[in-house]
């Protein structure tokens, strides 16, 4: 097989989502022409996710996909050395950004979020000009990352789904920046931040359906045009290609929206829980919501409760109405 038909993945796995993701990643291949994959995989196995490690392995043997296994705990030291905040406990999601100095023998790679569901061949991302940018990325949305001092606010991209040159990124020394900045204090900042002040004005948006996130499936274009178009408006066939027909679903959103959870109501979730069945030969036990005060639990039982009854973007226009809350 030719070298340019292997494409360059990289997850992080902190628990069975990442396997999901590879194992729909792998099923979304053409079967008369599979490209060849190689992996690339950190893992943080205080996070009890040696099972998933185990079940990944497994599977890349079985469909002839290259798999190597990264090393975090010296990434794991950096990151508590310079204080670098955690996301619900886990310092995984920095890994991305040293990509370029773990890997000096890859010149392209696709890093993908756990929470991620691919949906048709990735050779399609893979192939997209980056016209001579360092990232490619699918716009947020959002125009705020983080509250640190060292950073700004301004247009973002979502992270969960990168295109990254990493030739560009070391020619443009990004490790010695990143090493720099996170040297003052980038308090409450998490690694989106950090990549996106870097790459704010070199970074090459992708067409939405590489990164199809939560809230869009519950919007009609009047509504997106009305509340999420400040910064980049869509047209209205990108819009619902995205939103119907994606490449990459991202369940970044509620635990609504994520298939993984008790109370899920994702378009996604028979399709996510028949691929967990595949590979880990047993039914999902969905996770129940994490404890917290009684007001939040009060709140989440009428949200169960009138949720049930609703389709979605009535939804999203009730959780934001009742406070604003969502849940992660």
């Amino acid at each position: 097989m030719a070298m340019d038909s292997l494409i360059n993945i990289c997850y992080t796995c902190f628990d069975s989502s990442s396997t999901v993701s590879l194992k729909s990643l792998i099923n979304a291949e053409p079967k008369d022409h599979r490209h060849l994959l190689h992996l690339f995989l950190f893992a943080d196995y205080q996070q009890n996710c040696a099972q998933d490690v185990q079940q990944i392995q497994s599977l890349c043997k079985q469909e002839n996909v290259q798999v190597t296994l990264l090393p975090f705990e010296r990434i794991k030291d950096f990151c508590n050395q310079r204080n670098f905040p955690s996301y619900h406990g886990y310092l995984l999601n920095y890994a991305r950004l040293f990509l370029p100095e773990l890997l000096p023998g890859v010149h392209k790679i696709i890093y993908l979020d756990s929470d991620t569901l691919v949906l048709k061949p990735i050779d399609q991302l893979w192939t997209e000009s980056l016209n001579g940018m360092p990232i490619g990325a699918v716009h947020s949305y959002d125009a705020s990352f983080g509250n640190g001092s060292a950073l700004e606010k301004r247009e973002t991209f979502n992270d969960g789904v990168l295109l990254m040159d990493l030739d560009a990124l070391r020619s443009q020394g990004f490790i010695e920046w990143v090493r720099q900045l996170t040297s003052k204090d980038i308090d409450g900042c998490l690694d989106q931040g950090i990549v996106e002040t870097f790459c704010f004005s070199k970074t090459e948006y992708l067409p939405l359906k590489y990164n199809s996130l939560c809230f869009l499936r519950s919007l009609s274009y009047r509504q997106y045009l009305k509340d999420y178009s400040d910064f980049r408006r869509l047209s209205k066939k990108e819009f619902y290609v995205a939103q119907r027909k994606p490449v990459i679903v991202h369940f970044n959103g509620n635990a609504y929206d994520r298939p993984w959870h008790q109370y899920s109501r994702s378009k996604y979730l028979f399709l996510w829980r028949r691929l967990y069945r595949q590979v880990y030969r047993k039914a999902l036990k969905p996770q129940p919501f994490p404890k917290t005060s009684l007001k939040m639990r009060i709140f989440r039982r009428i949200m169960q409760s009138v949720a049930i009854c609703l389709p979605g973007r009535f939804y999203y226009w009730l959780s934001n109405a009742i406070g604003g809350k969502r849940f992660r």
